[in-house]
């Protein structure tokens, strides 16, 4: 029996062998989870914070050592943004956005949430998602930088609007223990600019009305005073 050897270019790496990872991105660091598919043991590594140059490093120090073909890598989209997500493609790595409202979890029972159990839970979603089971998560369409700018004015306006709201509400409740009772147009329209437009027109600028018991306690204080006053 003769055994022959067939070598077919120079390359190591396994095309039919793909490396996944999944990277949770936290204030503290950001926490790596990767699995080859030819493999069931999982590894975990931990790097800092916005430190895509390490993570892209990683992943090709784990590529070579797995022999993998190829390398897909996604996270959750939250506070960073689409940025991690272009830093990987520009370094040649399928990147992948998943919408975290979309991934599937188990329903029974209480599961404890923390960053190697959210680790393990994505990296099965992007293995399925390459595998083609579209059921198991749902990619976010990343937009482009100018579509990303555009729409940060519109943000930006709809979070102060909903801060000045939270500070009308917060005047009026305390205003309200006290007995003051105001429209929220009196409280908005107290220090806006138009109020001074008003006023320099010769309009009165609206005051917010006095407390309820002022008038009772002046009548109190002038009968005190004319109860003193008597012989």
């Amino acid at each position: 029996m003769t055994t022959e050897a067939v070598f077919a270019g120079t390359s190591t790496l396994k095309e039919d062998v793909t490396l996944c990872a999944s990277v949770e991105l936290g204030s503290t660091g950001w926490l790596v989870t990767s699995r080859a598919s030819d493999q069931e043991k999982i590894q975990r590594t931990r790097i800092g914070t916005n430190d895509w140059q390490s993570l892209i490093a990683l992943l090709g120090r784990q590529r070579k050592a797995r022999q993998a073909g190829r390398v897909v890598c996604g996270y959750e989209a939250g506070r960073e943004g689409f940025w991690p997500y272009r830093a990987l493609r520009e370094a040649g790595i399928e990147a992948c956005v998943l919408d975290p409202a979309s991934i599937a979890v188990n329903q029974r029972g209480r599961r404890t949430k923390t960053d190697r159990t959210d680790g393990i839970v994505e990296l099965e979603a992007i293995e399925a998602l390459d595998l083609g089971r579209r059921t198991a998560a749902r990619r976010v369409v990343v937009p482009t930088e100018d579509q990303e700018d555009a729409r940060q004015p519109g943000r930006t306006r709809s979070r102060l609007v909903k801060d000045r709201t939270a500070v009308i509400a917060y005047i009026k409740s305390a205003l309200a223990r006290v007995g003051v009772f105001c429209r929220a147009s009196e409280v908005a329209s107290a220090g806006s600019s138009r109020a001074g437009k008003r006023r320099r027109r010769g309009r009165r600028r609206p005051t917010l009305p006095s407390e309820p018991w002022r008038g009772w306690r002046n009548s109190c204080t002038a009968s005190r005073a004319s109860a003193g006053s008597s012989p």
